[in-house]
């Protein structure tokens, strides 16, 4: 019986003075284990053998992994100080108080019916950012990637040009943040990466989904799109720049024409994707003429009740009720039982508002000015941050971390005009942890 106890405690003595190596490796192929698996619950829904609720029970049980995972990694003090924990740490506290004083606690807790997305699903994406945001190897972010984008494959449920696709997300605004966070990938992959063999399967996934991206119609995707073509853009012209004032390395002078080459690569299969779609590219114009009405009034200082599918009302409505939230919010996912008790009903199509169709303005109205203050913060300075990285980190693998920014920068644009749920949130945490440049102890800051 002794002998038996040693071994356990000899067991549990090597978990928690785990190699940091070894422990980079082992989260990394959990990672790589519920990425399809989160996609593989999300089909399980759709075809009716688990539901919402089941689903997000079953991922906020991965929440109790990360959080071990966690543990190990401060116990053994392998990283130095970053910023990025303060940010966590804020979030995690304003997103306990507004739960507690919520104006329906049990509601906030686990979140409303339909939506699931309560303070035990925030901690969930907060934990999946953490666990990602140790992974320093760019070896297993890349595997991380790969597995994600070739994953991604399993959402697609409906064939190609057809206006305002779901896929297995349910909701073609949900499916379109999510080929958005895919294509963002693949395109960053193809245009950074250098690997021969592997760039044309990246042009291929990138042009599968951006085909599903379009056809999903979402305006707010579309506009994360365009700020997606004006990162990569903006970043070949500083390369010129730098280029003309001799401060680029030689290296790097021939990669700006190959940059050059593959953006047009891209731009002509986009052409190719329109000249094929057929009845749907017809639609996807005429859907356009709404769009430009919307920016006319906005230009003129305008914002309708019909603004973007009725956000320009719900906006309006939910910001009226902000003076009475502004400390702790209403509760995590409690904006339907915010306005006095009784619910806010668009006007024409006559359903319950239950997301502020903006996710900064969700997060303000149910979490309070901190914690979205918090939050926006915490983009801005990985925003900033990742540029410098990216310029000044010689040692950064950019192949990998262009990519990454992408998709960030694409997913918080989208947010200002579509809502977080829980079949797309985790993806991006996972990529936001990833983009995360963390110092061990025993090494010198870059």
């Amino acid at each position: 019986m002794e002998k038996k106890k040693e071994k356990k405690k000899n067991l549990i003595t090597k978990i928690f003075r785990m190699e940091y190596n070894t422990f980079q490796k082992v989260i990394s192929i959990f990672t790589m284990i519920y990425i399809p698996f989160i996609i593989i619950l999300s089909y399980m829904i759709v075809k009716g053998k688990l539901t919402l609720l089941q689903y997000e029970y079953i991922l906020q049980g991965i929440t109790v992994i990360n959080i071990f995972f966690i543990f190990i990694a401060k116990f053994n003090k392998y990283f130095k100080f970053n910023i990025a924990d303060v940010f966590i740490f804020i979030l995690t506290i304003c997103a306990i108080v507004s739960t507690i004083f919520s104006v329906k606690p049990e509601v906030s807790l686990v979140g409303a019916n339909g939506r699931n997305e309560g303070l035990l699903m925030i901690l969930c994406y907060y934990s999946i950012f953490l666990v990602c945001s140790y992974i320093k190897d760019p070896k297993y972010k890349k595997m991380i990637i790969l597995t994600f984008l070739f994953a991604s494959f399993l959402q697609l449920r409906e064939p190609f040009f057809r206006a305002k696709n779901t896929g297995l997300v349910g909701h073609h605004n949900f499916f379109g943040t999510y080929c958005l966070l895919v294509y963002s990938l693949a395109t960053g992959m193809f245009i950074f990466n250098s690997e021969k063999k592997e760039k044309y399967l990246y042009l291929a996934i990138s042009t599968i989904f951006f085909t599903y991206l379009v056809c999903c119609v979402t305006t707010s995707v579309v506009i994360g799109l365009f700020f997606v073509f004006i990162a990569i853009i903006g970043y070949i012209i500083i390369l010129i720049i730098l280029k003309y004032k001799g401060n680029l390395k030689k290296g790097r002078l021939n990669s700006v024409s190959t940059l050059f080459i593959k953006l047009f690569v891209v731009f002509d299969m986009i052409i190719i994707c329109f000249i094929l779609g057929g009845g749907t590219t017809l639609y996807i114009f005429n859907e356009s003429n709404a769009i430009k009405k919307d920016f006319a009034d906005v230009t003129d200082g305008k914002l309708s009740d019909d603004f973007g599918s009725q956000r320009g009302f719900i906006w309006k409505e939910t910001l009226k009720i902000v003076p009475n939230y502004w400390v702790h919010g209403a509760g995590i996912d409690c904006l339907t039982y915010a306005f006095d008790g009784k619910s806010l009903i668009t006007p024409k199509t006559n359903r319950i508002v239950d997301k502020a169709h903006n996710e900064y303005l969700q997060i303000l109205v149910t979490e309070g000015v901190l914690s979205v203050v918090t939050y926006i913060t915490f983009l801005l300075y990985t925003f900033v941050n990742s540029i410098k990285h990216i310029f000044k980190n010689e040692t950064l693998n950019k192949s990998i971390y262009i990519p990454l920014f992408l998709a960030f920068i694409g997913y918080a644009i989208q947010a200002f005009a579509n809502i977080r749920v829980t079949r797309v949130a985790p993806f991006f945490f996972i990529i936001f942890g990833l983009l995360i440049v963390r110092n061990l102890r025993n090494e010198k800051t870059k």
